[in-house]
């Protein structure tokens, strides 16, 4: 309907939220401001095991894909590759609880960090978390909007982009800021999802990842923080999507394009996403341990994943990449 506008599952989806209680609070939330729908989407602390990457095989299979070790995390391999020495500053946006700005302090690549997010509450829980674990020296959170930062031209050595540039927009004048923050030579690394906006997903997606779906026994099709069955994945409808969080997957598809048109790409580490992604959605928490059933569960996921981007069906959703400015010695 009206280029899936509104569809009859964003009514099913309102109703499971009814259900569970959180009525209120949701229409709370959409009476408020487009930037405060996105603070209030994005201030929570917590590390609930409801989406892929809390899954510790697929977090070992992301290693696999990006590094070639099960144990070699990207960070370690894209700072031992292109990382080596000297005094490192970096700037990373959207940093929210600071868990990914460690794993980038604790390589040794970076003298200092300056890492932005706009959840005050995150960036107090980062705060405390670098003094805890003893790298307060090098990691420097706050609170700001990415969109009215004050940076010199050339200030960084190295922009650090997890998962934030699929929030922003307009994305081609957020790649023109990073890309004038950058020094001469930098580096930009991204990690993100890069696949449809607004998670518009294909139907040969949908298709493959249902099918996938009804393999997995129903006792581990039980939603998180509820008892209802997952039965099947469908394309959100963009209203819906904006009206829960206006920013997320904004411009997705356009990340790598825009990119390519400011910088040159070094390195892309394609690491699936297409079905996983969809598929363990609100169901991860079935699959943290390590037993047989388990086990033999994920293998027959990740196959499907893996023959599904190997008959070139579309690319992967998610990648690591490093890019330096385009006509600069790199």
């Amino acid at each position: 309907m009206w280029d899936n506008l509104v569809n009859i599952h964003d009514f099913g989806r309102l109703a499971e939220k009814v259900l569970q209680g959180q009525g209120r609070k949701l229409f709370g939330k959409l009476m408020r401001p487009e930037q405060q729908r996105v603070v209030e989407t994005w201030k929570h602390t917590d590390g609930a095991p409801r989406h892929w990457g809390s899954i510790p095989a697929v977090r070992r299979r992301w290693n696999r894909m990006v590094t070639g070790q099960d144990d070699r995390t990207p960070r370690t391999h894209i700072a031992e590759t292109f990382l080596g020495g000297g005094a490192t500053h970096a700037l990373s946006l959207g940093c929210g609880t600071g868990r990914n700005e460690m794993a980038w302090a604790e390589t040794g690549a970076f003298s200092r960090i300056d890492a932005v997010d706009l959840s005050e509450p995150r960036i107090g829980n980062a705060t405390q978390a670098a003094e805890e674990r003893g790298l307060a020296d090098i990691l420097h959170f706050e609170a700001a909007d990415i969109a009215k930062l004050a940076v010199e031209p050339g200030s960084y050595d190295v922009i650090v982009t997890e998962g934030i540039l699929h929030h922003l927009t307009p994305l081609r004048e957020h790649v023109e800021r990073i890309h004038s923050m950058l020094r001469p030579g930098g580096f930009l690394i991204l990690n993100d999802y890069v696949g449809p906006s607004r998670f518009q997903w294909t139907d040969a997606q949908l298709l493959a990842v249902n099918r996938l779906l009804a393999l997995i026994p129903e006792e581990r099709r039980r939603r998180w923080g509820s008892n209802l069955l997952k039965r099947r994945v469908h394309r959100p409808g963009r209203l819906s999507m904006y009206m829960h969080d206006p920013s997320e997957a904004v411009e997705s598809s356009n990340i790598l394009p825009e990119l390519d048109r400011r910088f040159e790409m070094l390195a892309v580490h394609p690491y699936g996403g297409s079905l996983l992604h969809l598929l363990f959605s609100d169901i991860a928490h079935h699959f943290l341990d390590n037993d047989d059933a388990t086990v033999d569960i994920l293998k027959l996921c990740f196959d499907a994943e893996d023959n599904f981007l190997e008959a070139g069906k579309q690319p992967s959703d998610f990648v690591y990449a490093v890019y330096c400015r385009k006509q600069q010695q790199c």
